[in-house]
């Protein structure tokens, strides 16, 4: 079995979907994902990335570039939904999907990557350091317009 990594294709989203609403336990109508992957699958800021195991989606990321109007032409990448099936972890799906975001974002030529993880997911926090990220220089701040 190879993992193969590629942008979302409609096709693929109803298994991109279930994926992602199990890994966050969230409820967001399916509706309301189709339209939000019509508007973003046109904006080439965004890098919409699912990988595969024999056809089948195992992993998922949103990846989206941005500039600041201070930091010079490098852009910015923001990390948004990581998400591995839960029968597929700690098999180096993950690691590969890190390593296929940073090569992505390396061939954009960004500045640096942000993402946050929240404070109770001691797990990711671990597995994200060992790739490398870090969360000692600087700490995300974030404002919700609804209860999480």
């Amino acid at each position: 079995m190879e993992l193969t990594f590629e942008p979302l294709q409609r096709e693929d989203l109803a298994a991109c979907y279930a994926l992602c609403m199990q890994s966050f336990s969230e409820s967001v109508p399916l509706e309301e994902v189709e339209q939000t992957f019509a508007l973003c699958s046109r904006d080439p800021s965004y890098r919409l990335v699912v990988g595969k195991l024999d056809g089948r989606v195992v992993t998922y990321a949103t990846l989206h570039f941005f500039h600041t109007v201070f930091d010079g032409m490098r852009p910015m990448a923001t990390i948004w939904y990581v998400c591995v099936d839960p029968a597929y972890r700690s098999r180096g799906i993950g690691k590969a999907l890190f390593a296929e975001l940073c090569r992505i974002c390396e061939a954009e030529q960004c500045l640096e990557i942000v993402f946050t993880c929240l404070q109770e997911n001691a797990s990711a926090q671990g597995f994200y350091r060992s790739l490398g990220f870090r969360d000692d220089l600087e700490r995300a701040f974030v404002r919700y317009y609804f209860e999480p």
